[in-house]
């Protein structure tokens, strides 16, 4: 099998990244749901698992060519984060750059590989790692194929499709903790900050209902999902316009998965001109 390279490993890539050839342009379309990089499809789209130092985890993403044509396919494994507003929008490293990553510990084979067409192919990988997992490590497994144009060694434009199997490697000792806090009121809205305190990754749906002193449910609502990494920290907003005067309750619950939920409630006034006053919050 073969064990990732940190040296060799593929550079970053934005959405246009330039060959060191003169006139090349490389450009890479980056998928990340399960179905067709124009001519590729995977049937494995995330692995999420629980591991620790010894064990070994064996995987397999089986790669299709759906096409008339034949393709060369090429494996290989990034590092990624979560970045602001942390609503899934990823960026990617190479692998063994970032504190998540994973790349010492997997392997895969083939790495390279060509497909007839509607031919398949099963990729195996194995993680083992070699030292204590304290906290999630995650990366991408990048299903490569050129899709069009001319080579860019002749000087043209070469467009690459890939599709990408998320893995994500857990501790089997869990600490989930979510943070709400810096809860403060700007005119007619509320703000406050929601941080991963925990080791694992968190997905996050968040809801909420405003309550009046009568007990009655006078909104509710959905809040944006959110995905963050141990220490990631992101902005909550919820728009209160339309409340009377008088005194509320809000209740927010973020579902964690994994069966959990943290839930918080906040306290607040409405005055007259509508701006709100934060007068306790309890977590």
């Amino acid at each position: 099998m073969s064990r990732i390279n940190k040296k060799t490993g593929p550079k970053p890539r934005g959405f246009f990244h330039r060959n060191r050839m003169k006139y090349s342009l490389i450009l890479v379309l980056a998928l990340f749901i399960t179905g067709s990089a124009y001519c590729l499809r995977i049937d494995n789209a995330r692995v999420h698992i629980n591991l620790d130092q010894g064990k070994t985890y064996a995987g397999t993403v089986t790669v299709e060519n759906p096409t008339t044509e034949k393709v060369s396919v090429r494996m290989y494994l990034e590092d990624f984060v979560y970045v602001a507003p942390f609503d899934g929008e990823k960026e990617f490293f190479p692998p063994g750059t970032t504190e998540y990553s994973l790349s010492d510990w997997l392997s895969l084979s083939p790495v390279e590989f060509e497909l007839d067409p509607l031919e398949k192919q099963a990729v195996n990988f194995t993680i083992r790692p070699d030292r204590p997992v304290d906290k999630v490590h995650c990366g991408v497994l990048f299903s490569e194929t050129d899709i069009g144009g001319d080579p860019a060694d002749q000087g043209g434009v070469e467009i690459r499709g890939r599709l990408g199997t998320l893995i994500f490697v857990e501790p089997e000792q869990l600490k989930e903790s979510v943070l709400f806090d810096d809860v403060v009121a700007d005119s007619n809205r509320l703000s406050a900050k929601i941080s991963n305190n925990g080791n694992t990754f968190l997905y996050l749906k968040g809801s909420y209902f405003v309550f009046n002193e009568q007990d009655e449910v006078l909104d509710r609502n959905q809040l944006k999902e959110v995905y963050l990494l141990p220490k990631d920290r992101t902005d909550v907003s919820i728009d209160l316009s339309g409340l009377l005067i008088g005194s509320y309750t809000m209740v927010l619950t973020f579902d964690m998965g994994f069966g959990t939920a943290k839930v918080s409630e906040i306290d607040f006034l409405v005055s007259s001109d509508g701006g709100i006053t934060v007068t306790n919050v309890r977590n």
